[in-house]
């Protein structure tokens, strides 16, 4: 085995010569068996953009994250969490990014009493990402929006400054886990 990311404080490795293969199971046997015993590993990115305090969010529609402003997913076997962030942002949202811009921010657990098949609870395990944009990657981000996933997220984009942030959890309509992020990314600003 090999190490093939080091960003401390995660740390990845992967045997020589692996390659990736077919990692789906059967949707009865993933609901069943998977959704319902396993714990889920999954990637989210918090973006931001040369504007200092400022962050770009999606919101959800699927379960078990319905609600939730976070872009991101499950994470495939095969691949590092920074690699299944780095597919999500180009998936949902269009923007393919340098492995090398994603920096991690942190291991969210989410435990759900409803997951995406509605089969029962679900326990999730998050790395997240820190991705800060261009200019013009914004202009491409506000472009694409969700349009790439309506069965996952609203329509749009979204920017939150500090103060966006907190009004909307004060509403009852913002996880407590973004603010977290928030204070991850911008220490100085969310005290």
């Amino acid at each position: 085995m090999h190490l093939i990311s080091q960003q401390a404080p995660v740390f990845s490795y992967r045997d020589k010569g692996f390659l990736p293969k077919e990692t789906y199971l059967p949707k009865e046997e993933y609901e069943q068996v998977a959704l319902a015993k396993l714990v889920i590993a999954c990637a989210d990115i918090l973006l931001t953009g040369p504007e200092p305090g400022v962050i770009y969010l999606a919101r959800r529609i699927a379960e078990p994250c319905a609600g939730l402003w976070v872009i991101g997913g499950r994470q495939r076997i095969d691949q590092t969490s920074q690699e299944a962030a780095q597919d999500h942002l180009q998936r949902d949202i269009g923007l393919r990014i340098d492995l090398a811009r994603f920096q991690f921010l942190g291991l969210f657990e989410y435990l759900a009493e409803t997951n995406i098949q509605g089969t029962g609870i679900s326990h999730t395990l998050a790395a997240t990402y820190l991705v800060t944009l261009s200019e013009q990657e914004l202009v491409t981000l506000f472009e694409n929006g969700t349009s790439a996933r309506p069965d996952e997220y609203e329509p749009g984009i979204h920017a939150f400054d500090h103060g966006g942030l907190e009004t909307l959890y004060a509403k009852g309509e913002m996880h407590d886990a973004i603010r977290k992020m928030y204070a991850l990314a911008f220490p100085a600003r969310s005290s």
